[in-house]
């Protein structure tokens, strides 16, 4: 008999690894003579590294099937012995799951009976579960180098039984969770276009349970993997037919189906840089009638995530600002709209809402007046649909039980770019919406063990310093005794300032900080620098508004603003930023 082609490394190509050799091993372990059973077993223990040999052999796609049965064999015989390998993960695998039993359960799926094909299903369902974590990578690549995948792909198109489809389809999507080189398999195998075709079903042929949501989910998987794939998808023209299904999913309120789908919308848009505006105009068209209405908080976090991308970007926030999701988006900072769901995933709807309506704030005085515009609506409630009244009441710091910083310091982040873009009839509209006792409130909250509050200090600084400049709001309101703002600032001037003599570790951290500040991306744990540098911008923000405040102010203000001792701390302000 001659050897079988085999693609061994130099070191293991010796006469241990011919197929007769193997045969005969098996045939040793597998004999009646229990004398002989062990002396192989003994020979076996002295000669670990044929072990690396045997799974090189059983990993090669050119090895005879016969070859690697036998081989399956006797690494399951070597377990039951104790017999470890230098790999031992792959030998406890390779016992239960052989290259033999996977390849014939693909061929029950499709040239059996209906409960064999159903067991099939479950077994694949079984072995891709994310619970055999261990031997998950390994098992990925077995169905690729016996053609398997291959196989299972086909079954999804020919099974006729739901569940069983369903149940097939759910292993695809768990196996597109694996590594790279198991994407790379899916995808060279045909698997976006087999999940693109289960896609555009109708909702009688997806059956139910629904095989379009693990075909969602399959894609999204394959997209958040790496960009390259994200590109693969957008060429198949996934996107266009995803669009097309999403409203028609959410009237039909198939809620795992249009959760799958916005999870999908978002994937493709998670990577940068982002597709052309042409696929994402698809994207926004997907959520927006899931977004309008649903009421599933994961769902409409996608939806929100989704419509963050597209906000970043000159051409999505001009679609965003004349769309009738702008309602939705300013219905969900308010906390009674959402009263349906619990106050911790409300609070999440709040803080990614209000992040998108602040990248939409920061692109101009044009963008402003379309957020500050009153909204028509048919509700009893105006001011669900007010944008400051909502914000509003996201600051409100009576009720912070309800409020966390985080979602504080976003409603915060957003009157900072409305301000800074605002005309000045816009920044009166700020001013006699009541807001400007929180601000106040806010320069003098103090810091805990547990949280840095110097943004919402830095915040509210930059907010008033715009109302001020700009005039919205009197200099004698501000000095009104009982507002107490010159003590205030007077504490914020006497802050431990954190210039630091090195440039670099202040260079970066004020970059850092600035990015945080532009474009809000949550609580992240402060660094020592990071914090030295928010004491600076606390400073700054005190000196700028005082100034302000001076600017403004008559002869009698600005000598009762000298008689509060702030002009030495400023001197002394401005000269050590002079120094560096």
């Amino acid at each position: 008999m001659a050897s079988a082609s085999v693609n061994l490394s130099p070191e293991i190509q010796t006469d241990y690894y011919s197929p007769e050799e193997i045969a005969r091993i098996k045939r040793q372990l597998d004999s009646k003579n229990q004398k002989i059973c062990n002396a192989t077993i003994r020979a076996l223990k002295e000669d670990y590294a044929r072990f690396d040999g045997y799974m090189d052999m059983l990993n090669n796609k050119n090895t005879p099937l016969k070859v690697r049965s036998n081989l399956c064999f006797i690494l399951k015989k070597a377990e039951q012995e104790d017999l470890q390998s230098s790999d031992t993960k792959s030998t406890n695998v390779l016992g239960v799951y052989d290259s033999n039993a996977i390849p014939k359960q693909a061929k029950l799926l499709r040239h059996s009976t209906m409960i064999k094909a159903k067991k099939a299903a479950e077994f694949f369902k079984g072995i891709l579960s994310p619970i055999n974590a261990e031997s998950f990578g390994r098992i990925c690549h077995c169905l690729i180098l016996t053609d398997t995948l291959k196989d299972l792909l086909a079954a999804l198109r020919d099974l006729k039984h739901h569940e069983t489809r369903y149940d097939l389809a759910q292993s695809m999507a768990n196996f597109c969770t694996g590594n790279t080189r198991s994407i790379q398999g899916f995808v060279d195998e045909g698997g976006l276009e087999r999940m693109k075709e289960l896609l555009e079903l109708s909702s009688e042929k997806a059956g139910n349970p629904d095989i379009r949501e693990m075909a969602a989910r399959s894609l999204s998987n394959v997209a958040a993997k790496d960009v390259l794939y994200r590109d693969l998808i957008v060429g198949s023209g996934v996107i266009e037919p995803v669009a097309k299904i999403m409203s028609k999913l959410f009237q039909e309120n198939l809620k795992p189906i249009y959760r799958e789908g916005t999870r999908l919308v978002y994937s493709l848009l998670h990577h940068t840089p982002l597709p052309p505006w042409e696929v994402r105009q698809h994207c926004f068209v997907a959520i927006s009638p899931t977004l309008t209405s649903c009421k599933d908080t994961q769902t409409i976090r996608h939806c929100l995530w989704t419509l963050g991308k597209l906000a970043g970007q000159p051409e999505g926030k001009t679609h965003l600002l004349h769309n009738p999701i702008l309602e939705r988006l300013i219905c969900l900072l308010n906390v009674k709209h959402q009263s349906e769901v619990d106050d911790g995933s409300t609070s999440l709807l709040r803080i990614d809402a209000a992040r998108v309506i602040g990248q939409l704030a920061s692109e101009g005085a044009e963008h402003v007046t379309t957020l500050l515009a009153p909204v028509k609506s048919s509700s009893k409630d105006i001011s669900e649909h007010h944008l400051l009244e909502n914000l509003k009441k996201m600051i409100d710091v009576e009720d912070s039980k309800k409020r966390t910083d985080e979602e504080r310091e976003m409603a915060l982040w957003v009157l900072v770019n409305i301000s800074s873009n605002a005309t000045r009839n816009q920044l009166q509209q700020i001013a006699d919406a009541g807001i400007l006792p929180l601000l106040l409130s806010f320069l003098e909250i103090k810091d805990s063990p547990e949280e840095d509050r110097s943004l919402l200090r830095i915040y509210a600084a930059q907010i008033i310093g715009h109302l001020v400049r700009s005039g919205a709001v009197q200099v004698a309101r501000l000095l009104r005794p009982e507002l107490n703002l010159l003590t205030i600032l007077n504490e914020m001037l006497r802050l431990e300032v954190g210039y630091t003599t090195d440039a670099d570790v202040r260079r970066r951290a004020r970059a850092d900080a600035v990015r945080r500040t532009r474009a809000h991306v949550g609580r992240q744990e402060v660094t020592d620098a990071e914090r030295l540098v928010r004491a600076d911008a606390e400073h700054e923000e005190a000196v700028q508004l005082v100034a302000n405040i001076l600017a403004k102010a008559n002869t009698d203000q600005r000598q009762q603003i000298v008689d509060a001792g702030m002009l030495p701390m400023i001197m002394t302000s401005l000269d050590a930023v002079t120094s560096q």
